[in-house]
């Protein structure tokens, strides 16, 4: 009997030990980083792994410049402000980019040191919910109306601290005036963005706006002989520009108009050629009178843009200068009929073009040419002998021609946009000129809708210039 209450007390014993055992693996298994805090039910986690992605352009590989074909080196990010305000609008984040910053490559902080870096890309983990996010770009020399300097201003915001909305209506003082690529003051650039933040590894793409637009000029001298050209103006621009982009731009030059110099610009122009001069930057403007000035062999030429009243940031505005005792117009006019109806005289913008031969035009319209030479002291002679052709590797079928030799040249085009039609010509009497004609097609509008033609977005190639006949100054 004595051996049997042995036996029950060491299982009674054993069974305690295991009881005990497991109570204590739970209360490991169970434990908490932090054992004084409470689990609450329906606790919100942080977001794992969200990545951001800033850049001033797309950077698939080609040939342009990070994918951009109107892009130069030193037009994107050189300096980087980033900052994530939640919705109690308390700064979050606040991520700066340097050309020393150790989470950048070494090819990276290179593209950075020249102001050449395409984009930036970290991760970072966020509490959910919805952020505005900020970035600002090459700060360092921008400064608003009233004397801020704006890179001090965003060193000054930290983590924790309210958001100020006060930033929204900043101005900044002569954005373009700032930009001198080769003395490493790069464009100011800016985005303001709203994203909702919901799972881990989320990814947020912010694209940088450039505050400033660009001049492409080229200029060409059919004066008859070889020319010197020396001094630059470009007049009629804003002195400020917002600091964001605006959803309806109010920008106009306003008494305080800025005007774009360049006194070092010199080069010789044979006759019947062509330059490229440098491209330069200027404010966002609207509703502005442009005027380019150009000293050739001593005497100044002034041209005045005729199409073009705004120039919107993060543009390029390509403008073509023609010397030149005789121009050659032509003057495009399109009807479009409606079902059952009689053709409808449609409106163009700038329907005469000189030396520039490229328009838009309504799908499905049919259209007239009719050419004329002016002098610069305004004497005028119709265009007596032409011929015209398609150059059909570009033009395809869309598009054609009653006769090659009518005056005025008559055609036709099917109902398609977004087509480039492209027409040779060689006008024989009174004046030998050889040249093409581009024309591409837009979607049709409403009746009295007016066609223009704009300037370009920094991404978009090119098609057309503004033209501009340059004359001397009285």
């Amino acid at each position: 009997m004595r051996s049997l209450d042995r036996y029950i007390f060491r299982w009674l014993g054993c069974l305690l030990a295991c009881v005990a055992l497991m109570a204590c693996t739970k209360e490991i298994a169970g434990e908490r980083e932090d054992p004084g805090e409470e689990e609450r039910p329906g606790q919100v986690e942080e977001l794992e792994a969200v990545t951001i992605r800033i850049g001033a352009a797309e950077t698939a590989e080609t040939k342009a410049m990070h994918g951009d074909e109107n892009a130069v080196e030193g037009e994107f990010i050189h300096t980087l402000h980033l900052f994530i305000v939640n919705a109690q609008n308390v700064i979050e984040r606040h991520i700066t980019v340097t050309p020393q910053s150790e989470d950048l490559t070494a090819e990276q902080q290179g593209q950075a040191a020249i102001g050449n870096l395409p984009q930036y890309t970290t991760t970072v983990d966020l509490m959910p919910g919805t952020k505005t996010m900020y970035a600002f770009a090459n700060m360092g020399n921008a400064e608003t109306t009233d004397s801020q300097k704006m890179n001090d201003y965003l060193s000054g915001l930290n983590e924790g601290e309210p958001w100020t909305d006060d930033i929204q209506s900043f101005v900044i003082q002569n954005p373009a005036e700032t930009v001198d690529i080769d003395n490493e003051q790069y464009i100011p650039m800016s985005v303001r963005q709203e994203v909702d933040l919901t799972t881990d590894g989320q990814r947020v793409t912010l694209s940088l706006v450039r505050m400033v637009a660009k001049v492409r000029a080229t200029l060409t001298n059919r004066q008859g002989a070889e020319v010197k050209v020396s001094g630059l103006k470009m007049s009629g621009f804003a002195s400020s520009a917002s600091l964001f982009k605006q959803e309806t731009v109010n920008n106009p030059a306003g008494e305080e108009a800025w005007t774009y110099e360049d006194p070092e610009l010199d080069f010789t122009l044979a006759n019947d050629s062509s330059y490229t001069i440098p491209e330069f930057y200027v404010n966002e403007t609207i509703g502005g009178e442009y005027v380019l000035t150009l000293t050739i062999d001593g005497v100044e030429y002034e041209g005045r843009l005729t199409t073009t009243k705004d120039i919107l940031r993060n543009r390029v505005l390509p403008v073509a200068l023609n010397l030149s005792d005789v121009n050659l117009e032509l003057t495009i006019t399109a009807y479009v009929a409606p079902i059952g109806g009689y053709p409808v005289k449609v409106n163009l913008t700038d329907p005469t073009l000189t030396e520039n031969y490229a328009i838009n035009l309504p799908e499905g319209c049919t259209f007239s040419i009719e050419g004329l030479f002016r002098t610069q002291a305004g004497v005028t002679n119709d265009v007596m002998s032409w011929t015209w052709w398609l150059v059909q590797e570009a033009s395809g079928s869309f598009i054609g021609l009653d006769s090659e030799t009518a005056i005025p040249l008559t055609g036709h085009m099917t109902a398609l946009p977004g087509q480039i039609a492209t027409l040779n010509f060689t006008v024989a009497q009174p004046n030998r000129v050889t040249g093409t004609l581009q024309i591409t097609t837009v979607p049709l509008q409403d009746q009295g809708a007016e066609y223009q033609t704009r300037a370009v977005e920094w991404l978009a190639a090119p098609r057309w210039y503004e033209p501009v006949v340059l004359v001397k100054r009285k």
